[in-house]
């Protein structure tokens, strides 16, 4: 059996606002009510659930996985005879769909550790939402965001930022939003763009089409070794904006300081890493679960935790 590294990941649950929510209780009430079946919601091509769920003294954890119905599995010849391979695709067996992601998280209060294999924190904070929505309890919508390892933004303002490069999904732009800052009316013309030029073909699927591209921005001053200390100071200042802004559509980044050093969005985000057992495309749920409980541990030792 093969192992892979995976990384637990730290959010805060939060409205649209900027408020602390914690629904952590009435996910509790709901999945305990609901069959696996029950727990489904379709959300575009994909179907999402709760696979399975445990309690722990930290709270409790969920395994959430998706599919999309009809999924065929390409397939060949092997060790095929000539020059021509009649290649196929197989459905799953009757009864069955194939899984296309999953994701694991521990909720306590309005923290969450997240750990994803093809399913993003984005559209578990949307499932989550769909899924208390759809119990008749009145939520506001409801977002994962990241707890900042200090330790990095300290490299940052210590050695000045020379480049900065934001990335984006296209569909998350093309959702018009209010007072939505610079740096989204600075990418929302290029999604634009880009949703126009996906609407010119009518068989594709707009939506799964915008769900599955990036929009990228880069700002630097690589190359320019006269740059003056105007400039140096505002593209630091640019990259701390980047690191501030909670309510920025960033889905990504990486910022690389004058002395050349890379800072990731996923270097930022508190995180552990731990080495899991795979089985297929699926990972050792119990392994992750008990990282995430270790994990947990640590931070509240810390204090790390928002209280």
């Amino acid at each position: 059996m093969s192992r892979v590294s995976k990384r637990i990941y730290c959010f805060r649950m939060m409205n649209q606002a900027g408020d602390l929510v914690d629904v952590s209780d009435v996910l509790v009430d709901i999945s305990d009510a609901l069959s696996i079946g029950e727990s489904e919601i379709p959300m575009f091509e994909d179907v999402l659930r709760i696979q399975r769920f445990k309690d722990t003294p930290a709270g409790r954890l969920y395994h959430l996985a998706r599919y999309s119905p009809g999924t065929l599995s390409s397939t060949l010849t092997p060790k095929a005879n000539g020059k021509l391979d009649n290649e196929g695709s197989l459905g799953a067996p009757a009864g069955k769909e194939f899984k296309t992601g999953e994701a694991y998280l521990l909720i306590s209060e309005h923290n969450v550790l997240f750990c994803g294999h093809g399913l993003s924190h984005q559209k578990c904070a949307g499932y989550f939402f769909r899924l208390i929505k759809g119990q008749a309890q009145d939520v506001d919508p409801i977002t994962f965001h990241p707890s900042s390892n200090i330790d990095k933004v300290a490299i940052l303002n210590a050695q000045g930022a020379k480049s900065i490069r934001l990335n984006v999904n296209a569909y998350k732009l093309s959702v018009p939003k209010p007072n939505s800052g610079w740096l989204a009316d600075a990418l929302s013309s290029v999604g634009s763009e880009v949703k126009a030029l996906i609407g010119k073909d009518p068989n594709r699927s707009q939506e799964k089409s915008l769900e599955n591209m990036v929009v990228s921005l880069e700002v630097s001053l690589e190359g320019n070794s006269r740059a003056t200390v105007e400039s140096k100071d505002t593209i630091t200042d640019l990259a701390n904006e980047v690191l501030s802004d909670e309510d920025s559509p960033i889905d990504s980044f990486t910022i690389v300081t004058r002395d050349g050093t890379p800072i990731t969005s996923d270097d930022v985000k508190l995180h552990s890493s731990l080495s899991v057992e795979k089985n297929g495309t699926s990972l050792n749920h119990v392994q992750i679960w008990d990282g995430m409980v270790k994990y947990f541990g640590q931070l509240e030792k810390q204090k790390l935790l928002e209280q």
